[in-house]
């Protein structure tokens, strides 16, 4: 259990081939230790090795926990400047995860998530708009539908040559991925 406890550890600080070493070494003492295994598939997805983290995590997670364990890879890659990488993991999440459609639309905006934080408007916004496709009821969609194209508080003051100029008003930042869907839960949350 400590093997995994440092697993995890250096999984979070991005030390992956660390990590692995020490789920490796985990399963060596108990071949059936489910945490062991997740870890190690964590690991995988962490490095872009899909096909062997399936492999391994077919046999001891379900539907929910591999979308989490993706999520978790791709924001893992994503807060290391990898972003190609986290969202390389998101488009192999849809692939692999089939067809609950709950379970895709948390997908995508996770994906829409990603992208905003890369910057990348267009690309987030599709993501909204085809989470709000696949679950019409998901609030979390369409309020970052309607953040995406708001228009900027400074274009609105600029139209009006009447206004009087002022200082702009502080930007509130999106969060260091903190608004990503727990893909886990029964009620998909948002992330604090």
């Amino acid at each position: 259990e400590r093997l995994v406890d440092l697993g995890q550890a250096l999984l979070r600080m991005d030390r992956v081939k660390e990590a692995e070493a020490q789920f490796d070494a985990a399963i060596d003492v108990d071949q059936s230790f489910r945490p062991a295994k997740l870890g190690k598939g964590q690991c995988r997805l962490t490095e872009g090795h899909v096909n062997d983290a399936l492999a391994l995590l077919r046999d001891v997670a379900g539907e929910l926990e591999l979308a989490s364990m993706f999520n978790t890879a791709a924001v893992l890659n994503m807060r290391q400047g990898r972003h190609d990488a986290g969202m390389n993991l998101y488009q192999s999440a849809l692939k692999a995860l089939g067809k609950n459609e709950k379970l895709q639309a948390r997908l995508q905006f996770n994906m829409g998530m990603g992208y905003r934080r890369w910057h990348k408007k267009d690309k987030a916004l599709q993501c909204f708009e085809r989470s709000m496709q696949l679950d019409p009821k998901f609030v979390k969609a369409k309020e970052q539908v309607a953040i995406v194209n708001a228009p900027p508080a400074a274009k609105t003051k600029a139209a009006n040559p009447s206004v009087i100029a002022e200082a702009p008003a502080p930007v509130k930042p999106v969060g260091e991925f903190s608004m990503l869907v727990d893909l886990t839960a029964e009620s998909a949350p948002v992330f604090d």
